[in-house]
């Protein structure tokens, strides 16, 4: 299997909500291709989306939808479409590992000619915005019932188009993100990683980065910058040193370096 070469979104990933956005999308070039550890959908409702699924080209025109299992690469090579587009995180789908077991939808286009998976997004957008009856609702109870909902339509998308095995997704490497997220703020090794996880550190190290094209020291240290930016923002008064042990990092020299790579500015200038 050749390596995945695509940009990791961690921002992505390190969000702890659900992405519900409407947008019309106007591509006269090609984004990076990228991928995530988040379900994400996307209903083309007008025009055609020009892309690129685990290195096949499709060009997919209004009423369908498209299903994107975690770390199934993807790129939007042009369009012109009117879409709804959903983002869940793996983590805030407590079942979705047990629901998809590390396999990919084996049909990521599924054509909608009755529109009843478009009103089936609608409704997870109105959950999501609050709008209409759901005004009335907490936001926590909303969120709540949105996961719900969520997990609903992925059981449905599943039933509709299947699951197929994938290497990428499957074994070590979705577990190693997972307790990377839960300890980032702790000392994180490969040696330790792979004690935890009951496998060959080798093995996990290769994986790890034929999968993301870095090493698992780099991404710890991007989890811990994005942290460190997000300390700072909700916490204005924290200084840089405390943000800094909060997150991880064992020398303000390191988060600096890492931060810059990252965000391209100081910690202090977002």
């Amino acid at each position: 299997m050749e390596p995945i070469i695509n940009f990791y979104e961690i921002d992505r990933d390190l969000q702890h909500a659900v992405t519900a956005d409407h947008r019309s999308i106007r591509l006269s070039h090609h984004n990076i291709p990228h991928f995530h550890d988040s379900v994400e959908f996307m209903y083309i409702a007008g025009g055609e989306l020009d892309t690129t699924i685990e290195g096949v080209h499709r060009i997919v025109g209004a009423g369908n939808l498209i299903a994107l299992a975690p770390f199934v690469p993807h790129e939007n090579i042009g369009s012109d479409a009117d879409t709804y587009m959903l983002v869940i995180p793996r983590r805030l789908v407590s079942n979705l590992d047990q629901l998809m077991g590390g396999s990919v939808f084996a049909t990521p286009v599924i054509a909608d000619p009755d529109g009843q998976l478009l009103q089936s997004i609608l409704h997870i957008f109105a959950l999501h915005n609050r709008d209409g009856i759901f005004e009335k609702i907490d936001p926590e109870s909303a969120s709540a019932l949105e996961l719900s909902e969520i997990c609903t339509f992925i059981r449905l998308v599943i039933a509709l188009c299947g699951l197929r095995e994938n290497a990428v997704s499957s074994g070590i490497v979705p577990r190693a993100i997972e307790y990377i997220h839960l300890h980032f703020r702790e000392t994180v090794s490969i040696p330790k990683l792979a004690q935890h996880l009951l496998c060959n550190q080798n093995i996990l190290a290769a994986r790890f980065k034929k999968t993301f094209g870095i090493t698992l020291n780099e991404y710890v240290n991007r989890v811990r910058a994005a942290e460190v930016r997000r300390l700072l923002r909700e916490h204005p008064d924290m200084n840089l040193a405390e943000a800094a042990d909060l997150a991880g990092f064992g020398s303000l020299r390191t988060l600096h370096r890492v931060y810059r790579q990252e965000f391209g500015c100081t910690p202090r200038r977002p």
